[in-house]
């Protein structure tokens, strides 16, 4: 009787799958064919010109920092080839469109092998499905703003995921290969993952947290001076002029303060005690140390023979890092809210339960808490999809979702709908041309003008603060429903033996 419930479990959410791959399919052509693209930069946005150039004309060089992003815009290249067709700039958008239409697919009939492994019932599944594939990128972005690299990411992140799961090797190497040139950052991630093994550990009780706390602030505040006041005045990639001088102070405080809180927690568990025992009960892989070493001198030789350092990891990590940050008070934490939606809150209003259960699965569990804060943080949430497999697995490992409320699943598919289908008309709002080194004259870059209107925040740069404020509103809505109506989900019972 139990084995006829599980196959009729397992038919119910191959058709919940089903009809949810068809609904994405069905929106994305919809979108594709009938609803124009970004203003920026004639549909290619602010990063996408360099995609589109390598997209229609493999003689354009392409610098360090895109090098390894560069995979689709090969790919866009050769299909218009293949199929004989004319190599301009809008057939290559049209291109990345379909591009990001199939890695959708993918990624929903890949997300299927997760709950399978997880061994979700049919609640659990739609549970998940709600907090999957309704975010701003899948519903919206991907056809909007459809020449990047983060939606391809997402595929082969959960592919990569997978294949490590299974045991796959040789499959993992394939998906590491295809992450390396489309976001290296999530291949990076799922190395560091693969070489800790679980074991548990204990939370250590540190004599110098008051000490801890001060260095993280200043680890925050002094570097967000510095940029701001230095390196945010000689170049255009930091966007000072988008910073109020009054605000500015008030931002420093707000997001030193959230930084601190959460980054505290988790550096207790970073301590030397932890690498002790993991390699005293010999929980690292040393095959992934090896591969580790191995990708940062591919990584280094390639950035050797490319030899274009126009724009660098470095300079940009600095850049957006600590200069995007302090645009608006807490404007990563709102544009990760409003871009994925309670699947950010479930991990923002439960971290110190989320920190404390990872115990329970050593150092890989934490680093991926660690990299994830890391991209929430940074207010370009699209960047956090590389690491949403990663989130959903820790998510539905750690929580146990069979006794939910009803309200709670009521809440996520209002959430869905607010984040993947909402406007905002509340005025016009142009990009300053003289930041484009791409722009054109007739190029007004309009990012709210009906339809093509830019659904939520991205960086806050191009976002006014009236309408900055009416999105602060709506986050904190979702994240306050999202803590009241889960509340009372409980933490599973671990069972180390079969932790994965």
């Amino acid at each position: 009787m139990q084995i006829e419930s599980k196959e009729n479990y397992q038919k119910s959410i191959a058709f919940l799958f089903g009809a949810i791959s068809i609904f994405h399919l069905i929106s994305g052509l919809f979108q594709i064919h009938f609803l124009s693209v970004i203003g920026l930069g004639s549909g290619t946005g602010y990063d996408g010109i360099w995609y589109i150039f390598k997209a229609t004309n493999l003689a354009t060089e392409v610098d360090d920092y895109h090098f390894f992003r560069i995979l689709p815009s090969y790919i866009c290249y050769f299909t218009l080839d293949v199929f004989g067709i004319p190599k301009t700039w809008d057939n290559g958008i049209t291109v990345f469109q379909y591009l990001n239409l199939f890695a959708i697919q993918g990624f929903i009939w890949l997300s299927l092998r997760l709950v399978r492994y997880l061994q979700l019932g049919f609640k659990g599944a739609l549970i998940f499905s709600l907090l999957a594939f309704f975010n701003f990128n899948f519903t919206r972005e991907a056809y909007y703003n459809p020449v990047m690299t983060d939606t391809l990411a997402a595929l082969f992140s959960m592919g990569l995921l997978i294949a490590h799961l299974e045991g796959r090797v040789w499959l993992k190497f394939i998906w590491g290969i295809l992450l390396m040139f489309t976001f290296p950052f999530g291949l990076m991630v799922n190395l560091v993952y693969s070489i800790f093994k679980p074991f548990k550990l204990v939370l250590g009780k540190s004599k110098f947290k008051i000490v801890i706390y001060v260095c993280i602030f200043l680890a925050y505040f002094i570097p967000s001076v510095f940029w701001y006041f230095y390196m945010g005045r000689v170049t255009i990639y930091t966007f000072p002029d988008s910073i109020l001088p009054a605000l500015f102070p008030v931002t420093l405080i707000v997001n030193g303060l959230a930084f601190t809180y959460f980054f505290s927690s988790l550096w207790r568990l970073f301590s030397p005690e932890s690498h002790i025992i993991a390699i005293k009960q010999r929980a690292i892989s040393y095959l992934w140390v090896i591969a580790i070493l191995v990708y940062l001198i591919g990584n280094k030789t390639l950035v050797f023979l490319n030899n274009k350092p126009h724009m660098n990891e470095i300079r940009v990590f600095l850049g957006n890092y600590w200069t995007y940050l302090n645009l608006k008070p807490l404007i990563g934490l709102l544009d990760a809210i409003q871009f994925f939606g309670p699947i950010i809150c479930l991990f923002l209003v439960n971290w110190n339960k989320i920190v404390r259960k990872s115990l329970d699965y050593g150092i890989k569990h934490q680093f991926i808490l660690f990299a994830a804060l890391f991209l929430i943080f940074l207010p370009e949430a699209r960047h956090t999809l590389c690491l949403l497999p990663y989130l959903l697995l820790l998510a539905f490992m750690y929580f146990d979702f069979s006794q939910v409320r009803n309200s709670f699943v009521w809440l996520l598919g209002f959430a869905a709908l607010i984040i993947s289908r909402y406007y905002y008309p509340l005025g016009l709002s142009e990009f300053p041309p003289n930041h484009l080194l791409f722009a054109k004259e007739t190029d007004h870059a309009i990012y709210q003008q009906f339809p093509a209107q830019h659904f939520f925040m991205h960086s806050g740069i191009t976002i006014s603060h009236s309408v900055y404020l009416v999105f602060m509103i709506i986050a904190l809505l979702i994240t306050g429903l999202t803590w009241w109506l889960s509340r009372d989900i409980k933490l599973k019972v671990t069972d180390y033996d079969t932790a994965h």
